[in-house]
């Protein structure tokens, strides 16, 4: 999966990434799409906001929605 997702973030027609996790596996896929300068937006799947996603949200400039 996470190839895949490398694979989709490195096109060049891909502005932006929504990412709906109930679950912390996605912060590589994060890294790697900001340091290529994509939009970034995180949805919790359990429409609960935890501590550790705002925390994120800081560190990796997310717009949590």
């Amino acid at each position: 999966m996470d190839q895949f997702g490398k694979f989709v973030i490195d096109q060049t027609y891909i502005t932006d990434l929504v990412v709906v996790t109930g679950d912390g596996g996605f912060q590589e896929l994060l890294k790697f799409a900001e340091h290529r300068g994509k939009g970034v937006s995180l949805i919790s799947a359990a429409d609960a906001v935890s501590g550790r996603f705002i925390i994120q949200e800081r560190q990796f400039n997310l717009k949590l929605v």
